[in-house]
């Protein structure tokens, strides 16, 4: 006889179709009867840095638990959701109990999506929103507690694509968050496929050449010497270029900055997200800035240098003057990038099921 049933398998298969990190998949699923447990798992943290007091790694939980609830929805079952970190055990991040009382008809309509959900970063088109997709958008962060600011002026833009460029060049001439962001690439197929996790270098959608150029800055001595000549303008250039073809820039926030609070706003980004996809629209993920200014604010920069953290103090200025109705004591769960473009070329690859699958209660 199974330790679970095949709905069970099923509603993980949903969980680990979430965002994480660097893709990094930070997890562990146990089942008990038709109690779902979401746990922690820290032997997956691969970026220290970004992921800022763990903010990162439970607003992937949560969306994660978004899944299971829309899955759930979608098999004609209901699923209630129990927040349970706590200071004495925060790794159990949730315990989903699945029943059969009558389901959420928006959850059940948005279940078909969750394995079409991915990141796309092809560049769009210069074409706007229009207003029911943007309704449904904001509905969607609503839904779930949190609240979505969109951005499609050309001068915040700009500014924005400049902000943007900045964290970038931090990330890739420091030598701590180059190894980080280095760790999180995969190089070619056979190491996408062994590992399934990371973000495989062909997901990028970028050139023969620009892959070239990133394979050499793979070395942080080649790195620093770029840097030192200028190649921080590059990227600047590319995520103005990014932004100007995109249907807006965009911020899923939560108020508070917990870690339940952010395990509520990973509910809200994965349903923000979901109702991208139904809408057919491009989604990119810009979760380095998100989380750098995030250290800067709510946690004074620990770990960063005097320097990094001086420049990332005037980005954060400098983004709260273009979202200036955003209350500064909310968490912004993540930044991305909406487009009409065309369809991504390949999808990040996910662990099996039974990597992550537990049978039984938790430990204490």
């Amino acid at each position: 006889m199974s330790k679970y049933s095949d709905f069970m398998r099923e509603m993980v298969a949903a969980a680990i179709t979430a965002p994480s990190g660097g893709n990094n998949q930070p997890w562990e699923f146990y089942v008990d009867g038709d109690a779902l447990y979401v746990v922690n798992d820290r032997s997956r943290a691969t970026a220290p840095t970004l992921d800022v007091g763990e903010r990162a790694t439970y607003a992937a939980l949560g969306a994660a638990v978004e899944n299971v609830v829309v899955a759930a929805s979608g098999a004609g079952r209901s699923a209630r959701v129990q927040w349970l970190p706590i200071a004495d055990n925060p790794l159990v991040a949730a315990r989903i109990d699945i029943d059969d009382s009558p389901v959420n008809a928006e959850d059940a309509a948005l279940s078909p999506y969750i394995g079409e959900r991915l990141t796309n970063r092809r560049p769009g088109r210069q074409q706007p929103l229009l207003a029911e997709q943007t309704a449904a958008l904001s509905a969607a962060a609503s839904a779930r507690g949190g609240q979505l600011y969109l951005c499609s002026d050309k001068a915040r833009l700009d500014e924005i694509g400049e902000i943007l460029g900045i964290s970038d060049a931090i990330r890739m001439f420091s030598s701590g968050l180059h190894a980080e962001m280095m760790s999180e690439l995969r190089w070619n197929p056979r190491e996408t496929e062994t590992t399934r996790d990371g973000i495989d270098i062909a997901t990028l959608e970028i050139s023969g050449a620009q892959r070239s150029m990133i394979r050499m800055l793979r070395r942080f001595g080649v790195a620093r010497v770029m840097g030192k000549l200028g190649a921080g303008k590059a990227f600047i250039a590319s995520n103005r270029q990014a932004l100007a073809a995109s249907s807006a820039f965009a911020v899923v926030t939560i108020p508070g900055h917990s870690l339940t609070d952010y395990l509520q706003g990973g509910r809200a980004m994965e349903r923000v997200w979901l109702t991208a996809t139904s809408l057919g629209l491009a989604f990119q993920p810009l979760a380095a800035l998100t989380y750098l200014l995030m250290r800067v604010r709510f946690f004074g920069g620990q770990g960063l240098p005097a320097e990094t953290v001086q420049i990332l103090q005037e980005l954060l200025q400098r983004m709260d003057r273009v979202f200036p109705e955003i209350d500064r004591e909310h968490g912004h769960v993540l930044y991305f990038r909406l487009a009409n473009a065309e369809p991504a070329s390949m999808r990040s690859l996910r662990r099996p099921v039974d990597a992550v699958l537990r049978a039984g209660k938790p430990p204490d």
